[in-house]
């Protein structure tokens, strides 16, 4: 089945008309909605499967992008195992991230809190390891670290210290923005 396209090799393509007039056009995927006016009612869910093999081969997702007149570049990959790579085709970790070679590989953990993202207010960063268990090993968090026109921040790691319950969690250093390091507990060197 081909859409918009005369020499697809795939059993399904779809494409877009490209003409002088027309740059080319969106694909949008949309799973269904529920009736307008309706409480209560749940919209359709979008489920992107790759096909079964047959026991000898894989099937996974790639996703791909475009620059000027380029060809299409493998941008992210999910792979059979459920391991993601952004920039990497054969992820090695459940998140394998890749920069180029030619510049520096930032991954961005970003709060969307307005306003000040002190400790005792909502917006701090948090970065969070878990196991099986529904609470945290240890975390590392990142926040504001003085008045709401400034841009200094502070640094925590916590640690679980074996008890039950939502407080569990332990500072274990902090290093605040004039970058002096706050211990608590017993310093090993």
């Amino acid at each position: 089945l081909t859409l918009g396209i005369d020499d697809a090799t795939d059993n399904l393509t779809i494409a877009g008309v490209t003409n002088t007039n027309n740059a080319g056009v969106n694909l949008t995927i949309k799973a269904g909605s529920a009736p307008a006016g309706e409480a209560n009612l749940n919209g359709g869910n979008l489920i992107l499967s790759t096909g079964n093999g047959d026991g000898n081969g894989t099937a996974l997702m790639q996703f791909m992008t475009v620059s000027g007149a380029e060809s299409p570049a493998e941008r992210m990959r999910l792979h059979t195992n459920g391991y993601l790579g952004i920039g990497d085709d054969d992820p090695e970790t459940i998140v394998h991230i890749k920069g180029s070679t030619t510049a520096t590989t930032t991954l961005t953990l970003e709060s969307s809190a307005d306003g000040d993202q002190n400790l005792d207010k909502e917006g701090a960063t948090i970065l969070a390891f878990k196991g099986d268990e529904p609470r945290d090993f240890a975390q590392v968090v990142g926040a504001h670290d003085g008045t709401t026109d400034d841009e200094k921040g502070t640094l925590i790691f916590k640690t679980n210290d074996g008890s039950e319950g939502v407080n569990a969690l332990v500072e274990a250093l902090r290093i605040d923005s004039s970058q002096n390091a706050t211990f608590n507990g017993d310093v090993t060197i």
